[in-house]
């Protein structure tokens, strides 16, 4: 990948120069405290549940620990058990509403 394929992917993460936030959606409301939020992985088929909290600054709970993450990223690969993903955009990973 080249140094501009890669800024260019990051363009929408940032925010006045810095990572967007779960807090920032909440802010803006995008996401709202208590929204609840899947991750359906269809291959595999599984879904996990989880959803926004504005607890410590805004992040996501995982319905089956608890657990609050600051990124989708994370609670992704923590409700999966392993593995990586991109819980901003990558479409096999993200958390949508419902």
């Amino acid at each position: 990948m080249s140094e501009t394929e890669a800024g260019m992917g990051a363009r929408p993460y940032l925010l006045d120069g810095r990572r967007v936030t779960i807090g920032d959606l909440l802010e803006a409301g995008v996401l709202a405290d208590h929204q609840k939020l899947t991750f359906h992985r269809p291959r595999k088929n599984e879904t996990h549940h989880a959803e926004v909290t504005a607890e410590g600054g805004g992040g996501i709970r995982l319905a089956a620990s608890g657990k609050v993450f600051r990124s989708p990223s994370r609670a992704a690969s923590v409700a999966v058990g392993s593995g990586s993903f991109d819980g901003w955009s990558d479409s096999a990973a993200q958390f949508s509403a419902g």
